[in-house]
């Protein structure tokens, strides 16, 4: 069983892509309302990954730069509604070259 990661930018880019290992573990949270027969407009998700990311393998931060963490980068960047800070995340579970899951984050 492999699990893959996919950050993509919605103004399009270079996405961050982690795979062959490097994530190990990842937990899904869907807590919705109590009252069932209620329409669930206050619906909350989260993820949460686990792996082990050598610095080396990820993208850099523009096309010249050294090998810069990307990931951190993106994870520290301060909210601003004109700056890239919205990204698409999707982690896919693949056995045997096969996708069984995958979870899906329009706005992470």
């Amino acid at each position: 069983m492999n699990i893959l990661l996919r950050v993509e930018r919605e103004s399009g880019g270079q996405p961050i892509e982690l795979g062959n290992g490097q994530i190990t573990g990842f937990s899904y949270i869907n807590t919705s309302p109590a009252d069932f027969f209620a329409k669930a407009y206050n619906v909350v998700h989260s993820i949460q990954i686990r792996g082990e990311i050598p610095l080396r393998l990820l993208p850099p931060v523009e096309q010249e730069a050294d090998n810069s963490n990307t990931l951190y980068t993106w994870a520290l960047t301060e909210y601003r509604p004109d700056n890239d800070y919205y990204r698409s995340v999707t982690v896919r579970i693949v056995r045997y070259e096969k996708t069984i899951r995958e979870v899906k984050f329009t706005h992470a």
